[in-house]
């Protein structure tokens, strides 16, 4: 079905969208400006492209594929082929528990930082974009069984690093 957007529809879509597809580009190319360039890039190219688009599912859906594909891209392009996880500085003195916790995330976004690729990228992609294998599969363009088999490896090499 062919996109039948006007300019109003494409704003509430941005302000709909924009942060949570933001916070999916950062999570891959660690870089906020080049997120929020992606994104935009992502909602130019919807706009562009609108008439002629052919979508199978959501206009929500294609925005978050068309995200991760060109953040994936990016890093390829930078030759990093890496996405990166980070922990997020906050803190609460009140929350002694808060700390703890911050602690055993930081050691498990550490661990996955040091999970080779594509295991890496699809470990991001299922667990904090809540893909599932199929759609992996297809915007990596893989066999879903190859998903399947690098996400076992991230897992088990996540295992093996946090009971060290």
């Amino acid at each position: 079905m062919a996109v039948l957007l006007d300019i109003s529809g494409l704003e509430a879509l941005f302000k709909m969208n924009y942060e949570s597809l933001c916070s999916t580009s950062y999570r891959l190319v660690q870089d906020k400006e080049i997120a929020a360039f992606i994104v935009q890039d992502v909602f130019t190219r919807l706009w562009k492209e609108r008439a002629s688009l052919k979508l199978s599912d959501t206009v929500q859906k294609y925005l978050y594929q068309r995200t991760i594909i060109q953040s994936l891209a990016y890093t390829a392009k930078l030759g990093h082929g890496t996405a990166q996880v980070k922990v997020e500085d906050y803190s609460h003195e009140r929350y002694p528990e808060v700390e703890l916790l911050k602690d055993v995330r930081r050691s498990v976004d550490q661990t996955i930082n040091t999970i080779p690729e594509p295991s890496r990228s699809i470990y991001i992609l299922a667990r904090y974009e809540h893909l599932k294998f199929e759609d992996i599969a297809s915007l990596l363009n893989l066999n879903t069984a190859t998903v399947e088999a690098q996400m076992s490896a991230a897992l088990l090499k996540l295992r093996r690093l946090i009971n060290k």
